[in-house]
């Protein structure tokens, strides 16, 4: 290895688990610079298993020759392979400033340098989920006692977990990390939606259901506690959690679903690159009603054939869903077959954050654009929103847009679509199916006529 060559390897290149990529410069005088690659949507370093790497070329193997049972890594290998792209590109550059303003090429002078392009500089302001895993570990350990000077209970710890784990999800899904300044009423109307809201974060493996307006003031409750222990240590000064807007609503959320023909107009669609991939697997969300952690495990094997009543041959999907170990069997229409077969079986893995922003560009574009106007609880106060409806997409509308068609379109029955969508109870299923006031006149219009 030359002098100031760059070397990319595998930490532990023999291992059968998982390993951290490492960027290697020799800077002479038995001084190596070794520099491990992470993502910074993420924060943290990437890794994949050793079969995933091509030694010789010192990067990832191709995306199409990634083996299905290593899918959900796609979109890290697509990670790093953009990362020593850009090493590659600014190494070069690097080394020429240092020539022309006599600068020592050693490890400090890289690190400094590499932490410039890819923005890994030190993060000095306190994040909430690092000042939560704290608290969490000091609450369980008896080591912070309750104002009654008890230890915590478990049922009491439990909430702090779960809003640890959906404020990782919340800040994975919008690409940044929220410190205790960022919290305002701007950021608090948005984490009040995504609480609302279904949610899933296939980096973190981490995915959430509607929470009720009670669940929401549970873990509100406990943000402000938090903030408020945070500004008491003199860690945090930020006080907003004593605003009147932050208060738990009482209201839910408001939730689109794409009717038939909305779903034909994106399917139709003519795209390529990223927003075809997005595009597709958020097709399979509308058809199948599987959650996108269930999209990466469908394997030619979960398909079979079966005769109706008539004696015609219908293809299902029969898989065991990830969340909640529920074995569902799925009819497979033709759009959907085709779409699974277009991949070979191995559909896109599209992080979590990426898919959300492309699906509301791409609904935009199939023109679903009417207004929709809708009340929801802003600053603690009701208010009334009219906005295109494509800015209310997002990845898990395919889910429930889905479940939303079989019951009023098809008029399927509720217990046949809950053996399809895995709920196990009548009351989370229902909160799938949306449908505005607007519809829901009309089709009452409609049985209303139908009795003439």
């Amino acid at each position: 290895m030359s002098k100031f060559d760059i070397k990319i390897n595998l930490k532990r290149p023999n291992t059968d688990k998982t390993t951290e990529v490492l960027f290697r410069v020799n800077c002479g005088n038995c001084e190596t610079f070794s520099y491990p690659l992470k993502s910074k949507t993420l924060d943290k370093v990437l890794r994949i298993p050793p079969n995933l790497w091509d030694k010789n070329k010192q990067q990832p193997i191709p995306i199409s020759k990634i083996p299905t049972k290593y899918i959900k890594y796609k979109f890290i290998v697509e990670e790093l392979t953009s990362i020593i792209t850009r090493i590659q590109h600014e190494h070069p550059e690097i080394l020429t400033k240092a020539r022309i303003h006599n600068i020592q090429v050693n490890k400090a002078y890289l690190k400094k340098s590499y932490d410039e392009v890819f923005g890994y500089k030190k993060n000095t302001k306190l994040l909430v989920t690092d000042f939560l895993t704290s608290f969490i570990k000091d609450i369980t350990n008896g080591d912070i006692l309750t104002e009654k000077k008890t230890k915590y209970a478990e049922g009491t710890i439990k909430p702090y977990r779960t809003l640890k784990n959906n404020l990782h999800m919340f800040d994975c899904i919008n690409g940044f990390q929220t410190s205790f300044d960022d919290i305002d009423e701007e950021w608090y109307n948005k984490f009040i939606k995504f609480l609302f809201d279904d949610a899933e974060c296939i980096e973190l493996e981490l995915e959430k259901d509607e929470y009720t307006p009670k669940s929401v003031g549970k873990y509100i409750r406990c943000l402000k506690h938090i903030m408020k222990m945070a500004y008491t240590k003199k860690v945090s000064n930020n006080i907003d959690y004593q605003q009147n807007y932050f208060t738990a609503p009482n209201k839910e959320s408001y939730a689109v679903v794409l009717n038939v023909e909305e779903i034909k107009k994106l399917a139709i669609l003519n795209l390529e690159g990223e927003e075809l991939e997005c595009r597709d697997i958020f097709l399979v969300g509308c058809y199948s009603g599987l959650r996108q952690s269930d999209f990466n495990r469908i394997k030619p094997n979960n398909f079979s054939i079966k005769k109706n009543s008539i004696g015609k041959d219908i293809t299902i999907l029969t898989i065991t869903t990830k969340k909640t170990e529920t074995t569902v069997t799925i009819p497979v229409i033709d759009s959907f077959l085709e779409l699974v077969k277009k991949y070979n079986y191995n559909l896109p893995s599209v992080p979590s954050n990426k898919l959300n922003k492309k699906i509301k560009i791409i609904a935009q574009k199939a023109g679903i654009c009417q207004d929709i106007t809708y009340n929801t609880y802003k600053g603690g106060e009701l208010k009334e929103i009219t906005v295109p409806k494509w800015k209310l997409i997002a990845s898990h509308t395919g889910r429930r847009s889905a479940i939303t068609n079989l019951y009023f379109h098809y008029k399927v029955e509720e217990e046949r679509i809950m053996r399809i969508s895995g709920h196990k109870d009548i009351k989370s299923f229902r909160n799938y199916i949306k449908f505005g006031n607007t519809e829901n006149a009309l089709a009452v219009a409609e049985k209303m006529s139908n009795k003439k």
